[in-house]
């Protein structure tokens, strides 16, 4: 005989609500810090006198706040992690402590304690068969400690860096998405935005944010960063996308985040870091009297060094480009 019991505990989150809470977390962390770094370079280009001292001081707030969701996005990924298992398991006390009329009246799970922050990754990994890296843990506890000096005091000694966002972001998104997949998530991301559904040309400028904000990204990191968060050479000579570089032709800009693969002097395909296209290219010098460039495009008879038509057509490369993906 099976008892069915008309209490119970209802809206519980599934580990993909969790997920994309998240994700949207790290997006918008990644966004606020980035766009106060590329609206101090169009000031500058505008030719305003900008103190930058003055300028980073008045962004205290959004940075802090940048760094406060990516340590949110951290503890929503791991609850996630051990949703997957149970959501029960985020049940934080024994019974007695549960609230009351809990055992004769449904309640929703937001109104059970859950587990605390500083004690996600031990559950985490108490109930996972996929611990948490050693490196992650190290992020989780400083972030946590730095947001909880920032919920509780108004200490201006207090200092967050966009390269601190920046790695942070790209160092969650390896470890839970995968690594070279956060441009993808980024996409999604900014085609379902708000802006995207009020302004339909909004999505249509996607590849065009993303080309500026990893482009900046690049430039404020590190090289060893670059390859480690990345997956690419910042020396590398870089080239340009022809699917990116049309896309964002409207908005002024020449993406070049693309390298040849393998970085050979004789590789006939270039890999996209904004679109995560591949190019089949031969190699020939440009036609063009000022440009030192030899890598031609095979379907759009461009040189992706300084964009401009060759004079011959170029021949397909035994090779057939990956699609993407």
């Amino acid at each position: 005989m099976v008892f069915v019991s008309d209490c119970m505990i209802t809206h519980i989150p599934t580990s993909s609500d969790y997920e994309k809470s998240a994700l949207s977390m790290l997006n918008l962390s990644w966004e606020m810090a980035l766009q106060l770094a590329i609206q101090l370079d169009e000031a500058k280009e505008d030719d305003n006198e900008v103190e930058e001292a003055t300028y980073w001081a008045a962004c205290h707030t959004q940075l802090t706040t940048s760094i406060s969701l990516v340590q949110q996005a951290l503890e929503f990924q791991l609850k996630s992690r051990i949703v997957a298992v149970s959501p029960y398991l985020l049940i934080a006390g024994p019974p007695k402590n549960w609230p009351q009329d809990c055992d004769t009246t449904d309640l929703p799970f937001a109104d059970f304690y859950a587990v605390e922050a500083q004690d996600l990754l031990r559950a985490h990994d108490t109930v996972s068969n996929q611990r948490v890296p050693q490196e992650i843990k190290q992020l989780f506890e400083s972030v946590r400690k730095l947001r909880n000096r920032i919920m509780h005091t108004v200490d201006a000694r207090l200092k967050v860096e966009v390269p601190q966002v920046i790695i942070a972001v790209l160092e969650i998104a390896n470890w839970c998405i995968g690594c070279g997949k956060w441009t993808d998530a980024r996409r999604q991301h900014i085609e379902l935005s708000p802006n995207s559904i009020a302004y339909a040309a909004y999505s249509d400028h996607s590849t065009f944010i993303i080309a500026r904000e990893l482009l900046k990204a690049v430039e404020i990191l590190k090289p060893a960063e670059v390859q480690n968060l990345l997956g690419f050479d910042k020396k590398a000579r870089r080239y340009a996308c022809p699917e990116c570089a049309l896309e964002c032709s409207d908005d002024g800009m020449k993406p070049n985040l693309a390298f040849l693969v393998p970085n050979t002097p004789t590789s006939t395909n270039v890999h996209c870091y904004v679109c995560g296209r591949d190019c089949a290219v031969v190699r020939r010098n440009c036609s063009a009297p000022d440009c030192k460039g030899n890598v031609i495009s095979v379907e759009e008879m461009l040189c992706l060094t300084c964009l401009k038509e060759t004079e011959e057509q170029a021949e397909a490369p035994t090779t057939t480009p990956n699609p993407r993906p």
